[in-house]
């Protein structure tokens, strides 16, 4: 938890995208082995094996980074206070918005064609352009 207050605390504005990745990874890859369920740890390696190849690539942004290392210190400071039921809801949280984060950063931008088909028109087919 004491690198992810450190990242919190300011160190954001210093470090590579590559650093925070390791650090992120440092982080889950803890939690993960408080479970003592080699699935889920055996798991969570591979995924961190493919989000290293994903997330090199994409630019380092520290204010949204900032808001997931604050989320990292609210987790285990309710995981280390014992307030599992807490810790759940804030985790599902956390990981909801990573997701919607993720893939919405993916998304390629909506292409609006006008008058343009590609293929045959289905009979009876209507069509607003």
């Amino acid at each position: 938890m004491l690198e992810q207050q450190e990242l919190v605390d300011g160190r954001i504005w210093a470090i590579s995208g590559s650093e925070l990745f390791d650090l992120n990874t440092r982080f889950h890859e803890t939690l993960v082995q408080c479970s003592n369920n080699d699935f889920f740890i055996e798991s969570l390696a591979r995924i961190n094996r493919l989000r290293r190849l994903i997330e090199y690539r994409q630019a380092l942004v520290p204010e949204r980074a900032l808001v997931r290392c604050e989320e990292h210190v609210g987790l285990a400071k309710l995981l280390l206070a014992g307030e599992l039921k807490e810790a759940s809801s804030h985790l599902r949280d956390h990981l909801s918005s990573v997701a919607s984060e993720k893939t919405l950063a993916n998304q390629p931008k909506p292409v609006v064609l006008k008058q343009a088909w590609f293929c045959h028109k289905p009979e009876g087919m209507k069509v607003n352009l």
